[in-house]
């Protein structure tokens, strides 16, 4: 998602930027249907503002999400400013702008000021390790 909004932002003429905004968004709001392709833990993330840890790598999925989410809110204001794209999407493009920036913001939620870095949550808000359990140097789990 952010590799083309990316390349929208820096001039990079695309065929069709609005249709290529809206695959984005597709990816960035629908749950997939396979389980190789889109965005994981979508199914409680959009609503608990966090990818709790029943997501395998959950905090790798909310950190990328929220670096997608962030280009592709600024795709959207770009596409605004955009003398070809419809009157008609306007208000929808300044929703979806707003709405990922948002989203792009919730990055915050993981981060766990007793060990000063990004941990899991579970699905009841907790951190999943107590800060005299964190291993800042453990590999996997939450993490890619």
């Amino acid at each position: 998602d952010v590799a083309f909004a990316g390349a929208y932002l820096r001039g990079v003429p695309l065929k069709d930027p609005l249709t290529t905004f809206d695959a984005a968004l597709k990816n960035a709001t629908t749950m997939p249907t396979q389980s190789g392709v889109g965005r994981k833990g979508l199914t409680t993330s959009i609503f608990q503002k966090f990818t709790d840890t029943s997501t395998a790598e959950s905090v790798s999925w909310q950190l990328e999400g929220g670096i997608n989410d962030a280009g592709l809110a600024q795709m959207a204001t770009a596409l605004l400013a955009d003398p070809r794209t419809p009157a008609s999407r306007r208000a929808e493009l300044r929703d979806d702008a707003a709405y990922l920036a948002d989203r792009a913001g919730q990055y915050v939620n993981l981060f766990d000021p007793a060990v000063d870095f990004f941990q899991g949550r579970n699905a009841d808000g907790t951190f999943a390790d107590a800060p005299a359990d964190y291993d800042p140097e453990s590999w996997g789990g939450v993490y890619t």
